[in-house]
């Protein structure tokens, strides 16, 4: 059942006092009449109305009447369906009553806000605002003040979506076009949000600047529309996702929900007091698990929405302490906690709760710090406020990272040694426990792991906060060095077959990876050094063609003009330390390679060294027909 406003409470009190004033004075009949009204013996008082016109045609009061318990009878029937002709007798009286009714002790009777709220029953009840519409239109002469029935629709509509009843709230607006014309307040913001909850932003936002001023212009009107908003958000996300599936209600929710006034076009209606009605609005619906479950996952949904709330009203003692202990008690090992206080202004966050919320962080990150976790993303998270302790946390988080750090240079773990290091205010206390030792593993560890971005920030912290003499050039070399010696290399690289040099290059091409790439990034104006450990590689590589393959393979890494001439020479001395060729197969295998290198290796060079492995007969004639 729809809530009765405060406005109707007073004239309701109003006229049971005018009723009550009448009961010792004035007209019998009249008072009867109200008397019977009251105590809801609507046949009765239909009954006795219509004998008083029967002597007076013209009492504008007994009109009223025959209105009002027709209206209730036509409620009770839905005639606007059942029996239409009800509407017309409805009319009929209505325009006898003319603007005003007043009672025989110059009391007025307020026929329109009477009926108004009988006909509020098509909502209430029945469910039906095609049949208020109807009642509307059909009963009420063109003096009659629809404005009030206009404002019951909406009133209703707000009531409905704030419930999540959209389809409901679609139809409420629907009937309030056809009260009355497009140009009314009420219905241009009825078409505004009925393209908010329907279509693309693009469609309402033509129509948002005539619908801000009709909100501005009505304070009640912006409140409805305020508490109809989270509402409002949730439908454009379930519209924009299936248009862009990869994205996700609560994502483009969140998006719009942070800025909803800018998002919708209405920029002009946020204010202080606007922002602490909509963190109240996002309160409500944060309490409704219907609305919640209609995201991808309510947890998450939820969290958001009080999230969502403190961004709008960060003053909020109430929402802070539902919302931040359920954080800390969710959180899980190594996840961050920037979101708790992304975009909040933290000076207006209550003192007490800044206290408050620093004291779950550390005792929540010394209960991470004894599991043996990261306990980082707690550190900081901590406001730090002269007003909220600012000295006892200070300590606090100081003597939990002094610990963090120590354990972890202890167990050398390597990653966490880094991690608390670059986050302590003064690392160098620890150098003595080994820090220099355990951060100069971590360098490998990084370059082992491709991590080269944080391999150089721990390589530049340790020479601008620790002041130890490092050079990661120097390092990189020697890591280059061992990488190129490594099993995955040779596996890429070493050969004891001609194959892999009759291949096209581009084919035969190999590629060494993301620590090739980063090291001719990082030495890109010494090509030479490079050169070197790749020539180093090629001589050191056991296998009789790996010499030659190194330089062919990676040729595309090499500066050097004379590399056709070391390949070259490289397959020679290959072919000739090829014992496990026949003759006919080196002059197969040679001329192919001629071909290849045409100018570096000769015809009359295979055909020497193919002579010397002749055995027979049939290796002569297979060696000649090559």
């Amino acid at each position: 059942m729809m809530k009765i406003r405060p406005i109707k409470i007073l004239l309701l009190s109003a006229l049971l006092g005018a009723a009550g004033g009448l009961v010792g004075c004035g007209d019998n009949q009249e008072h009867k009449t109200l008397s019977l009204l009251e105590g809801k013996q609507f046949n009765e008082a239909q009954t006795l109305a219509q004998e008083a016109l029967t002597k007076k045609p013209n009492a504008s009061f007994y009109h009223a009447v025959m209105a009002q318990t027709l209206t209730e009878e036509c409620v009770r029937t839905n005639c606007p369906k059942t029996n239409p002709k009800t509407l017309t007798k409805i009319r009929m009286h209505l325009e006898k009553v003319g603007q005003k009714v007043i009672l025989r002790d110059d009391t007025p009777y307020p026929i329109y806000q009477k009926i108004e709220q009988i006909s509020e029953r098509f909502f209430t009840i029945a469910a039906t605002p095609q049949s208020y519409a109807a009642y509307v239109k059909k009963a009420l002469p063109a003096n009659a003040p629809k404005g009030i029935f206009l404002d019951a629709v909406e009133t209703f509509a707000y009531h409905q979506l704030a419930q999540g009843n959209v389809e409901e709230t679609l139809l409420l607006f629907k009937s309030m076009k056809e009260l009355s014309p497009n140009t009314t307040p009420a219905v241009i913001i009825a078409a505004f949000v009925t393209d908010l909850l329907q279509k693309d932003l693009f469609f309402a936002k033509k129509i948002a600047p005539a619908a801000e001023k009709a909100l501005i212009e009505k304070p009640l009107r912006t409140r409805y529309f305020i508490n109809a908003l989270p509402q409002i958000g949730l439908s454009q996300a379930k519209l924009q996702t299936k248009k862009t599936p990869q994205k996700t209600r609560l994502s483009v929710f969140t998006a719009l929900m942070e800025d909803p006034f800018k998002a919708f076009g209405v920029p002009h209606l946020k204010n202080e007091m606007a922002l602490k009605e909509l963190a109240q609005a996002l309160t409500q619906f944060t309490k409704n698990k219907n609305f919640v479950a209609q995201f991808d996952t309510a947890p998450k949904a939820k969290q958001t929405l009080w999230r969502l709330v403190l961004q709008h009203n960060p003053k909020s003692q109430e929402v802070w302490r539902t919302f931040f202990p359920e954080m800390i008690q969710r959180i899980t090992p190594g996840s961050s906690l920037a979101f708790i206080y992304k975009n909040l202004d933290l000076a207006t966050i209550p003192t007490n709760i800044v206290i408050e919320n620093n004291e779950m962080l550390i005792k929540k990150a010394a209960t991470f710090l004894e599991q043996g976790h990261n306990i980082t993303p707690l550190l900081k998270e901590i406001i730090y406020r002269e007003d909220a302790q600012q000295r006892r946390f200070d300590q606090a988080a100081r003597s939990l990272l002094d610990k963090a750090l120590t354990a972890a240079i202890q167990k050398k773990d390597y990653a966490n040694t880094i991690l608390y290091a670059q986050f302590h205010p003064a690392p160098q206390n620890t150098l003595d426990l080994g820090l220099a030792e355990v951060l100069e593993t971590g360098l490998f560890q990084l370059w082992q792991a491709n991590s080269f971005n944080q391999m150089e920030e721990v390589a530049a912290f340790m020479r601008k906060r620790l002041h130890i003499n490092i050079s990661l050039d120097i390092k990189l070399i020697n890591f280059f060095k061992d990488y190129l010696n490594s099993a995955e290399v040779a596996a890429q690289l070493q050969t004891d077959t001609p194959a892999p040099l009759l291949k096209p290059a581009l084919q035969a091409r190999v590629d060494l990876g993301p620590k090739m790439e980063y090291i001719r990034n990082r030495f890109i104006k010494r090509p030479d050094i490079i050169e070197a450990r790749l020539k180093s590689l090629a001589l050191e590589l056991e296998g009789l063609y790996s010499t030659a393959n190194v330089l062919y393979a990676l040729q595309h890494l090499f500066m050097d003009e004379n590399l056709d001439d070391l390949i070259a020479t490289s397959i020679k001395t290959g072919l000739v330390k090829d014992t496990t060729l026949s003759a006919p197969e080196l002059a197969q295998t040679g001329l192919a390679l001629t071909k290849k290198w045409p100018n570096k290796i000769s015809t009359s060079f295979v055909v020497s060294e193919t002579l010397k492995r002749i055995q027979s007969f049939e290796d002569a004639q297979i060696v000649w027909a090559n």
